[in-house]
């Protein structure tokens, strides 16, 4: 199974039909992109491919940012004001896993509108420990975005949000200089060694 999915079966998503005779609901290819996303973990070349075609599905489908809000909303399982207005008790109703895989593509769109949105749910002081360690260590190996926005929560909650492991591996593969020192910096105070 290809763990990314194609330009034409993004542009023939929207209407095409299920599995039988059910009619596929109208965000089920933005809930396939996401789920695709999430599932790619381990190839850096294929997490890039997953995550361009769903930063070119979010920007290229011809929605505009009131349909793609209710899109978001309905594949998460929040409301458009959860996502508006996002807060701890707003942040509970969102699907994790989905959330974490919407935030990079979000902070990449054309419409400034939907990266405050990404950038505001970043931003909330619990939205790092909703989301996996692992796809936290992800964002910030992937994205210099989410690497300059977390890197003080690194360095102030680094331990306890990702572990000794991930923040090993982050202070090697941390995707900026910033963040790879702060991990270092834990790496030391976790191993002794200041490599």
């Amino acid at each position: 199974m290809r763990p990314y999915i194609t330009r034409r079966q993004v542009e023939n998503a929207v209407d095409s039909p299920a599995v039988g005779d059910a009619t596929r609901a109208r965000w089920d290819w933005l809930r396939e992109l996401a789920a695709r996303h999430r599932a790619v973990k381990t190839d850096a070349h294929e997490r890039r491919r997953a995550q361009e075609a769903l930063v070119m599905a979010l920007a290229r489908i011809g929605f505009g940012f009131e349909a793609l809000l209710d899109g978001i909303a309905d594949v998460t399982g929040c409301t458009r004001e959860d996502l508006l207005h996002p807060s701890a008790a707003g942040l509970s109703r969102l699907d994790p896993e989905l959330l974490a895989a919407l935030i990079p593509a979000l902070l990449q769109h054309d419409d400034a509108r939907m990266r405050q949105i990404a950038s505001e749910l970043v931003a909330l002081p619990a939205t790092i420990y909703a989301v996996s360690a692992d796809m936290s260590a992800q964002w910030l190996v992937d994205s210099s975005a989410l690497a300059q926005m977390l890197v003080d929560r690194v360095r102030d909650e680094g331990l306890a949000w990702l572990g000794p492991i991930h923040l090993a591996r982050l202070a090697d593969e941390g995707a900026t200089p910033a963040l790879r020192s702060v991990c270092a910096t834990w790496r030391e105070r976790i191993t002794g060694d200041p490599r």
